[in-house]
């Protein structure tokens, strides 16, 4: 293929990576390089470079991940014990507690956002009036953000509760 050819493709997205290579020994030779100075510096920098990878990465990289997923296997067998040297991932009931509440508020919103009306809404011309329809929205705001946060916390305790029963569980099985 010519490489007018080749630039018209390349700029249209339509090359292959052997083409960019292609396209990019061409530019690089001596004799085109004078005919092609508008644009040779640009398709220069544009054109993927080609890159060799050290020699045995690839077998290396296959040897790792070998590894990793037979670690990953015996992690997974049913009933085997942990190693010592890993941890296990608890939820803490603060984090609950922040999860809960973030759950709560984005409900909330989304509550309070009429996200289907398409009209906009006028805007007011007495501060009075604006200023008790502002007091009417926050207290909406208020009043759901509140049931939000009672239902946070009695989520929280069942699961203190559900903690409690699992510790006193592991407890028992540990000192049998």
């Amino acid at each position: 293929m010519d490489i007018k050819r080749l630039k018209e493709r390349f700029f249209n997205g339509e090359t292959t990576i052997e083409e960019e290579y292609e396209l990019r020994q061409r530019l690089q030779e001596k004799d085109s390089a004078n005919r092609h100075d508008a644009e040779r510096e640009l398709l220069l920098a544009l054109l993927p470079q080609e890159s060799k990878a050290p020699a045995g990465l690839e077998e290396r990289l296959s040897q790792l991940i070998d590894r990793a997923a037979e670690s990953e296997k015996h992690t997974m067998e049913p009933g085997r014990k942990r190693r010592s040297g890993t941890k296990r991932k608890i939820f803490t009931i603060p984090k609950i507690t922040a999860y809960t509440a973030a759950a709560a508020a984005a409900i909330t919103l989304l509550y309070l956002i009429d996200i289907g009306e398409t009209k906009p809404r006028e805007t007011f011309s007495d501060p009075k009036v604006a200023a008790v329809h502002i007091d009417e929205t926050l207290a909406l705001f208020a009043e759901a953000l509140s049931c939000g946060m009672e239902k946070e916390k009695e989520t929280a305790a069942q699961i203190g509760s559900l903690q409690a029963a699992i510790g006193n569980r592991m407890s028992e099985d540990i000192f049998k």
